[in-house]
């Protein structure tokens, strides 16, 4: 005889709840990122036909270049995400990687012409910056670097 769930104690319910979530704290994250992905596809009505083994998670984010490491109680901007490279095709194979969650942050609302327009203003304003700096002495580009204070150490004697 099958019990159902609002058949049991309260006590015997927190530990259904605390099984169900040890099962799925042991999947891999692969697993997760599927299961969350194949949910967003129903709801969106877009194609869906990739594999847990289609996720591959590189050790590296590969817009950003800074580690992906797996945080199970706390997303972060080094969580890796599964993105779509082109969101309209839906959840196909070929049409996802792995990236980090900021890097995904930064490309989800904005176009491809939009993030070509952002990262050219950043390498104008970086090169302005950096042709600005290389006109200072050194003590103080130390000091714009750290905000206006020297150690001991950066000073010159």
């Amino acid at each position: 005889m099958v019990v159902a769930h609002k058949d049991l104690s309260e006590e015997a319910k927190e530990r259904k709840r605390a099984g169900c979530r040890e099962y799925l704290r042991a999947k891999p994250p692969e697993y997760h990122m599927f299961t969350r992905a194949k949910d967003r596809a129903k709801k969106a009505n877009q194609p869906f036909n990739i594999t847990i083994e289609d996720i591959i998670i590189p050790a590296v984010c590969p817009y950003l270049g800074i580690p992906l490491q797996v945080n199970r109680k706390k997303q972060n901007d080094g969580s890796p995400s599964l993105d779509r490279i082109n969101p309209s095709l839906g959840y196909i194979k070929g049409n996802i990687e792995v990236i980090s969650n900021k890097a995904n942050a930064m490309k989800y609302n904005a176009t491809s012409e939009e993030l070509l327009i952002f990262a050219n203003a950043i390498i104008r304003r970086y090169n302005k910056e950096t042709a600005r700096l290389t006109e200072l002495e050194p003590e103080q580009v130390l000091l714009y670097e750290n905000g206006g204070a020297l150690h001991d150490d950066q000073r010159a004697f």
